[in-house]
């Protein structure tokens, strides 16, 4: 009898540390991954877009890292405006814009594995300054997304992709809205072709796009307005010199260059102008900027930019 309780015991311990899984064995290697983003990709929450992530490794990944920043090119300011880390008071005495970073625009990170499908609704990660929304993904332009995986023994893999964004078109109350920083001008001024040939070829592409994203709404008028980047303190004496003398004019000239351009038949081959009727060009300064003043200024160039309101 005390045999077969030993015999027992035996063929249990057996069974049961046969049926463990066995311990991962460090595969001493990092994983391998490949990421496919949609082409003119329109992250908003209406948008079935999807990202696909496919990792190869022998071993389960342990925790994950996905970040989306804007990529900062070189454009158009208004002479010191919107580029600068430093810029002028009145009386010239030179003054330091303020700096403060954020982290990425958007990140995500988690546990276990990486998600196979991943989307996102393109607003931003970062909390808002009070009294502000939160940023959110703008229209035709660059960005960067940078996926890093590791397994539990730290082997890593870390890929950085660059996508465009399409045309994103939100609701704002009885109007649609559709915001661009991507046209680039030269400093302080309003000519579209007065760039380099990479950036002409950025631009007519831009608005290759906003035309063809008007012609969807052929009932609509469309107001274009010009936005710009201040470099002097809201509220104060500087600003307000800034804006009549500098902003809101710069501004305007840009909204009447869109206009100019969307309208010229010469300027498209495969698509018609947008009607001339249904456009008005608006210059609206740095009086409703996105990115809030004592950001970073690589950031604040955000705040250049073309907006088209669509109206019914």
């Amino acid at each position: 009898m005390k045999k077969g309780i030993v015999l027992a015991l035996v063929l249990s311990c057996f069974v049961f540390n046969a049926c463990k899984t066995p311990p991962a064995v460090n595969p001493e290697r990092n994983p391998e991954l490949v990421i496919v983003i949609p082409d003119d990709w329109s992250p908003i929450p209406e948008s079935n877009d999807t990202v696909r992530m496919t990792i190869t490794h022998p071993v389960a990944i342990a925790e994950w890292k996905i970040e989306i920043q804007p990529v900062r090119q070189g454009r158009g300011g208004e002479g010191r405006e919107g580029r600068g880390e430093r810029a002028e008071n009145q009386e010239g005495q030179e003054r330091q814009t303020p700096r403060v970073p954020r982290g990425a625009f958007f990140e995500e990170s988690g546990t276990g594995p990486l998600p196979a499908l991943w989307k996102w609704d393109g607003n931003s990660s970062r909390p808002p300054r009070e009294g502000r929304p939160v940023q959110t993904v703008q229209s035709a332009t660059d960005y960067t997304i940078k996926v890093t995986a590791a397994d539990a023994f730290g082997n890593t893999v870390e890929k950085e992709e660059q996508f465009s964004t399409g045309m994103i078109i939100i609701s704002d109350g009885d109007v649609l809205r559709m915001a661009v920083a991507s046209i680039i001008f030269p400093d302080g001024s309003a000519d579209i072709f007065g760039v380099n040939e990479r950036d002409l070829r950025t631009n007519r592409r831009v608005l290759r796009l906003v035309a063809r994203a008007l012609h969807r709404y052929p009932d609509y008028d469309l107001i274009i307005e010009g936005h710009a980047n201040p470099v002097n303190a809201p509220g104060t004496q500087d600003r307000e010199t800034e804006e009549a003398r500098v902003l809101v004019p710069i501004s305007e000239a840009r909204a009447r260059a869109v206009l100019e351009y969307l309208s010229n038949a010469e300027n498209f081959q495969d698509n018609p102008p947008v009607s001339r009727e249904r456009l008005t060009a608006v210059g609206k300064g740095g009086s409703s900027v996105v990115v809030d003043f004592d950001e970073d200024p690589e950031e604040k160039t955000a705040n250049n930019r073309v907006e088209f309101i669509l109206k019914s």
